[in-house]
């Protein structure tokens, strides 16, 4: 019967090779009906585009709906009988042409259930399909499915050379005053030196240096040459994910069109394939972690590969836990002297006895005494002066001469950035402003230069901001962020409503400065699109921005993003911002145009993921919607009436389709003239309709009659026009009318 294997057997041969759970069970979904009308829509392709088949179209289209064979691929191989495709159909086809055949079948069958796959399921069987032929005939004698893909799978992993070290994501760059930590040698132990791998959480309140340890844990490994290095910043798993999905492009790990999550799990199936191959010391690290959840399927488990977690919740912890706490005296007097040049440690530690030993404290501390050509008493004399004032809050447990470093620190450099030149004192306090709304992880350094008067002033702002230790940079100097704790400072240090709403003002113009459109080759701005998207997901989960989500220029950027990704195939992104529905419905009310389209843009992000049901669902409410506020007769609404027609067609329903493809048409037509380039399409769609339905009698003359006239409005040449004549040249085949097809669709 060929190289075809039973689908649940295929999806556990492909876990049990790649790294998962084993599959849930594939053939209690196989009764969804929309899942069937897929199928039945996938057959029909395959038996369509066999020329050496001789049937009839109308047997094809009856083969294609046939639930025997929707059941025969479902089956368990040992209970199958013979293949129900009619004997003397395979009997005139050679047996590569028949293999090849049910090949096919077998793989359409699979990408029709994919949407309905979890991610690590989708992940085995989408990595198997990409599989040569070829490949599958060499290894058809070995007869076990499982062999057959552990010999794939090592042959392609052979193919791919393992490059000598591989360093990526953006590890927080180490200050030449970093101090040695005590708890270095028990992260190392914990971690194991003989290759097998731990999880360790670096726990303990905010500002006690977790990052900072984990990120010379981690310089150490690329000096040491290991294989790979990865660091994560996992704030939320929508960041974690999209991070991972960057590497694994970095890599060649990931296919242009994977999804964010599917990405990412090919960096995890990556790391734990590699390490039964002999090459160990690898380590990945995700920093921040705030919900042990938020890492689920995201922790690689192979022997060769380390991970590393820091975080600030008990209930987040993974493997070993190595408690971080302050600074040591020696410590702390040790940082202070490297950062200040200053040589009294009897004074540095009275210092850092005042700040509690606290590493984000003693960075500032430095930076203020640096700054401000202070000797260290001179600083104690200046912190014990300095009173918080009432609407900055203590930080939980730490010392309140802790809490006056950072307000100092702000306060100080907010001083000394305007003294050379004004305007870079106001772009240094709208940089921290904007970072203190914006995701706690960072933005690109060049987003922010939208900032203040001018660019030039801007980039000295961030320029003397780094320099001060205010703001942190990545090791690659394209990232900057801005510690929590002195986030929370600017945001509370004057709380009134102007400067509250100077904040919002700055971050919303930021955000809408990135013009993805300027971006010139299509990857660089499909990675935009991601980097917006990760950036507005967590800004919509922090408590601190509500305010920004309440901005209406905000949520202009949010609904922008969101269309954009749309048009450039990046469904993804648009539904990480499904929860964004609410508060477009609350700020700009549920009629607002941008609300109706961003729910008609969620609508077809869901349908292009393969999730029609929810699709359908969102483009009927949003066409009812429409109708009441726009009118039967407006632009907007005809497109609404035609995708939901599109995706009535999508989900196998051409009876409801059908006579909605017909009424936009009719409509589109009257309002916007025959000749319109939206009635053009109206009529391809109609036609595509009855195509699906086997009506190639009613698709073919007006698939002829569209083509010419989009030939006569818009050009030989232009999409929709290529797309009508390659549709005709599928009609004709349909209708087994080969011989006349290339003299009939010129």
């Amino acid at each position: 019967m060929g190289l075809v294997f039973d689908l649940a057997e295929l999806i556990n041969a492909g876990l049990g090779v790649v790294g998962g759970e084993g599959a849930t069970s594939i053939r209690e979904r196989i009764n969804d009906a929309s899942l069937r009308r897929a199928i039945s829509k996938a057959f029909s392709t395959v038996l369509d585009n066999h020329d050496d088949i001789l049937i009839s179209s109308r047997q094809k289209r009856k083969l294609a709906k046939d639930d025997l064979l929707v059941r025969w691929l479902c089956q368990d191989p040992k209970q199958r009988g013979e293949c129900p495709i009619d004997a003397e159909i395979l009997d005139g086809l050679d047996t590569d042409t028949n293999n090849k055949l049910l090949v096919e079948l077998h793989e359409a069958f699979i990408e029709a259930i994919c949407p309905r796959l979890s991610t690590a399921e989708q992940l085995s069987l989408r990595t198997l399909l990409k599989i040569d032929r070829e490949l599958l005939s060499t290894h058809s004698e070995l007869g076990d499915v499982k062999a057959i893909v552990e010999a794939i799978w090592r042959e392609r992993q052979n193919q791919r050379p393992e490059p000598l070290s591989q360093i990526a994501g953006s590890r927080p760059l180490l200050s030449a005053d970093f101090v040695a930590r005590d708890e270095m040698a028990a992260l190392k132990s914990a971690l194991g030196d003989g290759g097998q791998a731990t999880l360790c959480a670096l726990k303990g309140m905010r500002g006690v240096g977790k990052s900072w340890l984990a990120s010379a844990y981690a310089k150490e490994c690329e000096k040491e040459r290991w294989s790979f290095v990865g660091w994560i910043n996992a704030g939320s798993r929508e960041q974690a994910i999209t991070e991972m999905a960057k590497i694994a492009a970095l890599l060649g790990q990931s296919e242009q069109d994977d999804p964010p999550d599917i990405a990412a799990s090919r960096l995890v199936t990556w790391l734990n394939q590699t390490g039964t191959d002999g090459v160990k010391d690898k380590l990945l690290v995700f920093d921040n972690v705030e919900r042990r959840a938020d890492l689920e399927d995201l922790i690689p488990t192979s022997p060769g590969t380390r991970v590393l977690v820091t975080t600030t919740h008990q209930e987040a912890t993974f493997g070993t836990a190595v408690d971080v706490s302050a600074y040591s005296t020696e410590e702390a007097v040790e940082y202070l002297v490297n950062a200040t040049g200053l040589s009294d440690r009897v004074d540095a530690g009275k210092v850092a006895k005042e700040l509690g030993n606290l590493p984000v404290a003693l960075t500032q501390a430095a930076a203020v005494i640096r700054n401000r050509g202070y000797t260290f008493e001179q600083y104690l004399d200046r912190l014990k002066q300095a009173v918080l004032d009432e609407v900055v809050k203590p930080f939980g447990d730490y010392p309140y001469a802790a809490n006056v470093a950072l307000w100092l620190a702000f306060t100080t450099v907010v001083e000394t950035c305007g003294k050379g030149n004004p305007a870079v004192g106001r772009a240094a306090l709208g940089v921290m402003e904007v970072l203190s709304l914006l995701a706690e992880s960072g933005v690109p350094r060049n987003w922010l230069y939208a900032v203040g008067e001018n660019e030039d002033a801007a980039r000295e702002a961030v320029g003397d901001l780094v320099e001060s230790s205010v703001l942190i940079e990545s090791e690659d100097k394209s990232i900057v962020s801005l510690h929590r704790l002195m986030g929370r400072v600017v945001r509370e240090d004057d709380p009134s409503e102007h400067r509250a709403g100077e904040a919002v003002q700055y971050s919303a113009r930021v955000l809408a400065a990135v013009d993805v459109d300027l971006i010139g080759d299509y990857m660089g701005r499909r990675s935009a699109i991601t980097s917006l998207g990760a950036q507005l997901v967590a800004i919509h989960e922090q408590q601190h921005s509500k305010a920004l989500v309440d901005s209406k220029e905000f949520l202009a950027t949010v609904h922008r993003v969101a269309s954009v990704a749309i048009e450039h195939e990046d469904p993804f992104t648009t539904i990480a911002l499904a929860d964004y529905q609410t508060d477009l419905m609350r700020v700009l009310g549920a009629d607002h145009p941008d609300t109706l389209t961003s729910r008609h843009n969620l609508a077809a992000a869901y349908e292009s993921a393969g999730d029609v049901g929810k699709a359908i669902r969102l483009f009927e409410e949003t066409l009812a919607d429409k109708l009441r506020v726009l009118g039967a007769d407006h632009p907007d609404t005809l497109t609404s009436r035609n995708n939901l027609a599109g995706a009535y067609r999508s989900a196998g329903d051409v009876g409801k389709a059908i006579p909605l493809h017909e009424q936009t048409l009719a409509d589109r037509v009257r309002v916007l003239g025959a000749d319109h380039p939206d009635t053009l399409t109206s009529r391809n769609n109609l036609a595509f309709a009855y195509q699906s339905a086997g009506d190639v009698g009613k698709a073919i003359p007006l698939y002829e009659e569209t083509l010419a006239d989009c030939v006569r409005v818009l050009g030989a040449d232009h999409p929709t026009t290529l797309t009508l004549r390659s549709n005709l040249a599928g009609a004709f085949r349909l209708a087994g009318d080969i011989p006349e097809t290339d003299q009939r669709i010129t």
